[in-house]
Order: structure tokens, then C-alpha cells, then sequence
């Protein structure tokens, strides 16, 4: 009984490590429990995913003023075949079908010669940079010529472990607060997103990050140095760049008083440079 109290008194000074540990474990149980692209868009995402690892970084326009790219046979089709288990009119038949397409696009190699038009529009916003970590897993299995279905399994644990480790820094940096952003961060809908095939995770931890660091720099835990505002900088525009409705989220360092840094003159240049690249950003 003692040494379960001092665990617990250990855990509560340690919230980073209490979020890595259940992170891994859940987020590993939806990585595998959840069917093969059935996460939010992720049938769409995957797609994406693997015209970057062929070398296209952005989207070409199909006919019909379509967006998309061409993808190997066996790739396309398993994207179509988890597709259509949407359609499946019963959990019964969801379920068998899913095992039925594991096993199967578990035991293929080939991604196929030939390759067809497919259709991903949705997409087409995102910047290959959206997707580095979920890039990083299916190169891995593309060079390893693993089964297919491990494109998916990798391409998922790269976008876990990247969300895990930029989250983790943002509890850590928070002032306060830390177990509120623990709460948010195990939250299913948070878990399903980072877990799976898309740019929410990275959002995600992006945003978060960002918060803490500035709520840690106005707590006076981070001190202001050109090194952390060139992080900062770097972090606002990235964020703005992947999805530009968060733009207003990467505004937020801009609340950091005068009176934090060493000087006005540092201030005025690091706010103007900030704001010059993140209207750029914004405008492209």
C-alpha cells in the first residue's frame, strides 16, 4: 500500500510521463483496432501519403477538374476496397470483410505496375510538409517491401510517435495546467487523430506546443533568447502553412509583453519578422 502511494506521488509530479505512457499504449490499441483507412479522411490522406514517397509533392489535376495523381494498381485498389467497407449494411459483415481484406492485403508485396487515376480533391490544401511523419512510415515500408497493409500500420505509428514527442514537450512546458492538456491529449477523439493517417495530429501538437511555450515564457520558465523566438517564428509559420485557418492560434506568442524581452529594439524586430512571414505564409 505504501509503495502504490509513493507511485502515485511520483506520477503526479510527472505528468509528461504518465501522458507518454498511456499514449503508447492506447494509441498503439487504435493503431491496429481501428480498420485499415477507416480513421477521418484517412481514406483520402493515405493517398496523398504515397504520392509524396513516389515523388510528387503536390497534387496533379485530373479530368472533370478533378484533383489527385496516378497510384500503383494494388494500392489503388486497396484504398478503393477499405473504402467501400463503409458500405457494409452490418457490424457482422463490416468486421468480416475487414479481416478478410487484412489477411489478404496482408500477404501482398507488389504494389502493382501499372498505375491508375485516383481521386483525392479533398486534400489537395495540404503541403507535403502536412505529412513528414506518415511520409517517413510508408518510405520505411516501401523500402523494406513489407505487405501492403503495413504501409498503413507504419505510416500511422510515424504520425503516433511525432504527435507523442511534440505533445510531450508541451506538457512539460506548460506552467500550469499540465494535467488539463493531459486530459485533452488522451481524449479518444484526440487519440483517433493522431493515431491514424492525416495532418490533425500534427495540428494538434503544433498548436499545443506553441501555447505552452508562450504561456512558459510569460511564467518567465523559458527566458527570451534570439534562439527560442527563432523557435517560436518557426513554429507559428509551420503551423500556418499546414492548415491556414490556424493562423489565429499561431498569432498567439504576439501576447508576450515588451517587458520580457531584452530590449524594445529585439521586440520590434522579432514581431515584425514574425508578422511579415506569417502574412506571407498565410497568403500563399
Amino acid at each position: 500500500m505504501f509503495r502504490l502511494k509513493k507511485l502515485v506521488i511520483v506520477l503526479e509530479k510527472h505528468p509528461a510521463y504518465v501522458f507518454l505512457g498511456l499514449a503508447l499504449i492506447f494509441g498503439f490499441i487504435f493503431i491496429f483496432t481501428l480498420a485499415p483507412l477507416s480513421g477521418t479522411d484517412e481514406v483520402t490522406h493515405f493517398p496523398r501519403v504515397y504520392q509524396i514517397t513516389d515523388g510528387t509533392l503536390w497534387e496533379r489535376k485530373l479530368p472533370n477538374d478533378q484533383y489527385g495523381g496516378y497510384l500503383p494498381s494494388n494500392i489503388n485498389r486497396m484504398i478503393n476496397d477499405y473504402r467501400n467497407l463503409s458500405r457494409e449494411p452490418t457490424s457482422g459483415q463490416f468486421l468480416a470483410n475487414t479481416q478478410k481484406l487484412n489477411k489478404e492485403y496482408g500477404s501482398i508485396h507488389n504494389v502493382g505496375k501499372q498505375k491508375a487515376p485516383a481521386i483525392f480533391t479533398s486534400t489537395v490544401f495540404y503541403p507535403p510538409w502536412a505529412y513528414i511523419p506518415s511520409v517517413i512510415g510508408v518510405l520505411i515500408a516501401k523500402l523494406s517491401h513489407l505487405p501492403l497493409i503495413w504501409y498503413v500500420y507504419l505510416g500511422r505509428i510515424c504520425s503516433l510517435l511525432a504527435w507523442i514527442a511534440i505533445t510531450a514537450i508541451a506538457i512539460r512546458l506548460m506552467p500550469s495546467g499540465k494535467w488539463l492538456l493531459v486530459t485533452i491529449a488522451l481524449l479518444p477523439t484526440s487519440l483517433t487523430q493522431a493515431a491514424t493517417i492525416s495532418a490533425d495530429g500534427l495540428v494538434n501538437g503544433l498548436s499545443w506546443l506553441i501555447i505552452a511555450l508562450t504561456l512558459a515564457i510569460i511564467a518567465k520558465q523559458v527566458r527570451l533568447r534570439w534562439s527560442i523566438l527563432g523557435v517560436l517564428t518557426f513554429l507559428m509559420v509551420y503551423l500556418s502553412i499546414i492548415k491556414e485557418s490556424y493562423w489565429l492560434i499561431a498569432l498567439f506568442p504576439f501576447v508576450v509583453p515588451i517587458s520580457l524581452f531584452k530590449t524594445r529594439l529585439q521586440s520590434i524586430v522579432w514581431r515584425s519578422v514574425s508578422a511579415i512571414c506569417l502574412a506571407s505564409a498565410v497568403v500563399w
